[in-house]
């Protein structure tokens, strides 16, 4: 694995997945979605999901356990953003807030975060 493209993924993954919190907030505000909840709970529909399982085909990347670490918190991230989602659509505000400031979206960003800076630092 080139360790610039893995380095130029994460960084993007950051920024993208960052950004869900203000897509969330504002959802949450307006009670209008980017997409669908059922979507944003799936975790191979973002470029880095897309992506991430393309590296799946490789075996040698397949069985790097801090890739694993990566699939597992990025699909937990998406889970805990269409909870967010799935309140909103619910037009549950005080549910939706109190799941995007709660301690599990929080958490899965943060082990997000440190999953792909484990892994980027194995290469």
């Amino acid at each position: 694995m080139d360790t610039a493209v893995l380095q130029g993924q994460i960084n993007d993954a950051k920024a993208a997945h960052e950004s869900w919190k203000v897509k969330l907030r504002s959802a949450i505000d307006s009670g209008v979605l980017p997409k669908p909840a059922r979507d944003i709970t799936m975790d191979d529909q973002c470029s880095f999901g897309k992506w991430l399982k393309s590296l799946a085909n490789d075996p040698e990347i397949r069985g790097n356990l801090k890739y694993s670490a990566v699939v597992r918190a990025h699909a937990a991230f998406h889970r805990q953003a269409g909870k967010v989602a799935s309140y909103v659509e619910q037009d549950n505000q005080t549910m939706a807030r109190d799941a995007l400031t709660g301690g599990a979206f929080q958490e899965s960003t943060s082990r997000l975060n440190a999953a792909m800076d484990d892994w980027l630092r194995s290469i």
